[in-house]
């Protein structure tokens, strides 16, 4: 599949659920179609939609620790702010993005099948959107 917005179809369901038309637009061999039907039959509609659902949802949260945490960080260098009553609070979200991420990443480089070669490659990896 050549869009670029498929990359890893086969690894990770958000992307075909996101992706439907334009999936079928590229399978052509009988056995990926079958694969994509037996997969999303495998999901009645309302789980797809809490699927996306809450793929959008910690997205959402991912950004917002992101830019809480970065507005907190800009408060202690520039204003000298040295605690917070809250901060417990998102240092505990950002151990969860940290999980989320090296857990996807380490997984990505030990797959035998991985495409992930070099340094390069995954640094490239990790900075697609989970």
């Amino acid at each position: 599949m050549n869009d670029p917005k498929l990359e890893g179809w086969n690894k990770y369901y958000h992307v075909i659920f996101e992706n439907l038309s334009i999936v079928e637009k590229f399978v052509n061999k009988q056995s990926e179609k079958d694969y994509i039907r037996e997969f999303i039959n495998d999901y009645p509609p309302e789980r797809v939609l809490q699927i996306k659902q809450a793929v959008k949802f910690e997205r959402i949260e991912f950004s917002l620790t992101f830019l809480t945490l970065y507005s907190l960080r800009n408060k202690i260098v520039h204003e000298g702010l040295n605690y917070v009553n809250y901060l417990p609070i998102y240092i505990d979200k950002l151990r969860k993005i940290l999980e989320v991420c090296l857990t996807s990443a380490i997984s990505e480089v030990c797959n035998i099948s991985s495409d992930i070669k070099t340094i390069d490659e995954f640094l490239e990896f990790i900075q697609k959107p989970f």
